[in-house]
């Protein structure tokens, strides 16, 4: 997933500042164990997580719908926690 091919206007927006980080391969994004981007600058983004294939380079099998599921929850108890916390 080569993210520099996607003419998609928020992913542009998103990679023109910073916040999009290619893994060296060019297998998906480079991101926290929680999904959460990691910027131009190597820092976690507290607000923009990802799931599936775009998290291959640290879960090669995001594509395959187990896994994903694994995610899905995992993102949603995560977002859970940051808006319990926001109150």
């Amino acid at each position: 997933m080569n993210n520099d091919r996607i003419n998609m206007p928020l992913v542009m927006s998103l990679r023109e500042a910073g916040h999009l980080t290619p893994d060296p391969l060019h297998l998906g994004l480079c991101t926290d164990a929680r999904g959460a981007l990691l910027g131009a600058d190597g820092v976690a983004s507290p607000t923009l997580f990802t799931l599936g294939p775009s998290r291959r380079p640290a879960y090669f099998e995001s594509t395959a719908i187990p896994e994903l599921r694994l995610q899905a929850a995992a993102l949603a108890m995560e977002l859970a926690k940051l808006l319990s916390c926001g109150r």
